[in-house]
């Protein structure tokens, strides 16, 4: 008996220590991105080109959603037919530095929520969460869920139902 209650608590202790590593590994995931991305969309201003080329950060349904809407508003001949703010943001003017914050386990996904670092001065709430899987062993970001409660998945895909009924 003695010795199944002593394994239990290094059972306990080394689930523990597993989740945490975990959520470490996602918050390092999400800021390697933002570190990544934030510099480089500034200095290209190419979203498209930029979605394409590392594709492999986003589920294939997320991927591929991005991608649709990239190339409609390429082809919307000035008319506004695709997002118009900067989704991994949540702003039409992204600010300097973006921060991966807290983590958490939710269905199978993790949210971690995204501040915003401008003029020097961290946002006092996030501004929006970043979803984030797992696709055969790659973390990847699977949605992004916004402070008016909509989330990326369902803009890009009422965007293309538009798209589609004015075809």
């Amino acid at each position: 008996m003695t010795l199944v209650v002593a394994a239990f608590p290094t059972v306990v202790c080394c689930a523990g220590e597993s989740i945490r590593d975990e959520k470490r590994e996602v918050r390092q995931f999400v800021q390697s991105f933002y570190d990544w991305y934030i510099p480089e969309s500034t200095r290209t201003h190419d979203f498209g080109k930029l979605i394409k080329n590392h594709r492999a950060s986003f589920t294939p349904q997320l991927a591929k959603a991005l991608i649709e809407d990239n190339v409609a508003q390429s082809e919307g001949r000035g008319e506004l037919v695709g997002l118009d703010f900067e989704p991994f943001t949540s702003s039409q003017d992204p600010c300097e530095k973006y921060l991966a914050g807290s983590v958490r386990n939710k269905a199978n996904r993790y949210r971690v929520d995204i501040f915003s670092i401008c003029d020097g001065k961290s946002s006092d709430k996030p501004e929006l969460v970043a979803e984030v899987t797992s696709v055969n062993d790659r973390l990847v970001f699977a949605n992004f869920r916004y402070e008016n409660g909509a989330d990326l998945i369902g803009i890009l895909h009422s965007l293309a139902n538009e798209r589609n009924i004015k075809k």
